[in-house]
């Protein structure tokens, strides 16, 4: 995994572990999205850029903490732009 559970709980300022599967499991959803910008696996990196981990790191913080509201085309745009160097032409 790109970012740990205590990675982003340290992230997103959350102490206790009443809502670590729900942390994990928006960990896995932002890479699995990182995925999708990036066109390849993030299995694929020797050492994954502290790039993909901030992407991992903002779209995980903004789905937790906008769950209501979320405007999830603010957050493509941005990890786009922080992904945008390790982008392959396609799969």
């Amino acid at each position: 995994m790109a970012v740990s559970l205590e990675e982003a709980k340290l992230y997103l300022r959350v102490d206790g572990g009443e809502e670590d599967a729900l942390i994990a499991a928006l960990i896995e959803t932002a890479s699995e999205l990182c995925e999708g910008v990036l066109r390849m696996s993030l299995e694929d990196f020797e050492e994954i850029p502290k790039s993909v981990n901030q992407a991992i790191l903002y779209i995980t913080a903004n789905l937790y903490e906008h769950r209501e509201e979320l405007d999830m085309k603010v957050v493509e745009d941005v990890v786009k732009r922080l992904l945008s160097p390790f982008r392959k032409e396609g799969w």
